[in-house]
């Protein structure tokens, strides 16, 4: 058997991607921790319905938190598996994530005053629709440079990834993730508007209204259908997963 790294590497990244298991289960436990001592609070006094909103908001913000840092490590996998573009240099997202990660942290600690929470919010699902734009339109030239790069090859390998390029572009160019962006955005700054209102008028009240506009934005779309529609795109990933992995072994067999 000839001299080779790929073994090792392939082990490294199964290393890799339990490091990463270990850091999602922290970060969960560290939420799930701030969320208790909040709910502690909230239960030690009178009932209020604006502070039973606030714990709803401050576990949808908790999940949306945790969510992205398991859909970011998942979504890596795949697209690394899938694609291999020609003539396309993979640009570096650490700005994107940093911003990201300070933005979902900030959300935590502001869900509490709708005011300040509905500013970081709108701010947070603005910067989301700059980087969804972005990453987009690069993963959509990451595809057509892998497409071209499929061209040079057996027919057998062309229908191998071919269907995994057909699902990650059903998901990440044909699906409207901008359309639900953009609904997300509308009802952060409706519930920013409502809670600079209850400045003036009616606090209470308006204020109940925003967090529900809030909780819808972040619990309906941000959590609930975008993990329905990724949990999909998961789902159907694993049989080209898998087919990949038994022809890239029997390639390796093949040539060894």
């Amino acid at each position: 058997m000839p001299y080779s790294t790929r073994r090792t590497s392939e082990r490294a990244v199964q290393m890799r991607r339990t490091i990463g298991y270990g850091k999602n289960i922290i970060g969960g436990v560290v939420v799930a921790a701030y969320i208790q001592t909040q709910a502690s609070g909230i239960f030690a006094h009178p009932y209020n319905l604006n502070h039973i909103l606030y714990l709803v908001l401050l576990v949808a913000t908790g999940l949306l938190t945790y969510g992205w840092i398991f859909v970011t490590n998942r979504e890596l996998d795949i697209l690394c598996q899938f694609l291999d573009p020609v003539e396309y240099l993979m640009p570096s997202e650490t700005a994107m994530g940093i911003s990201t990660a300070l933005a979902l942290t900030i959300l935590l600690y502001t869900a509490r005053e709708p005011l300040w929470f509905g500013a970081s919010y709108s701010a947070y699902m603005l910067l989301s629709v700059i980087f969804w734009k972005h990453g987009l339109a690069e993963i959509d030239k990451a595809i057509r440079g892998s497409r071209k790069h499929l061209n040079d090859e057996s027919d057998r390998r062309r229908n191998v990834y071919g269907g995994a390029l057909d699902l990650l572009h059903s998901y990440y160019v044909r699906q409207p993730n901008m359309r639900r962006l953009y609904v997300s955005l509308v009802l952060g700054l409706a519930g920013l508007a409502l809670s600079i209102l209850a400045l003036k008028y009616v606090p209470a009240r308006l204020q109940t209204i925003a967090y529900v506009a809030y909780i819808v934005s972040v619990l309906g779309f941000e959590v609930g259908l975008a993990s329905y529609w990724r949990f999909k795109l998961y789902r159907t990933a694993v049989p080209f997963e898998m087919a990949i992995s038994d022809f890239e072994d029997q390639e390796r067999n093949r040539h060894e």
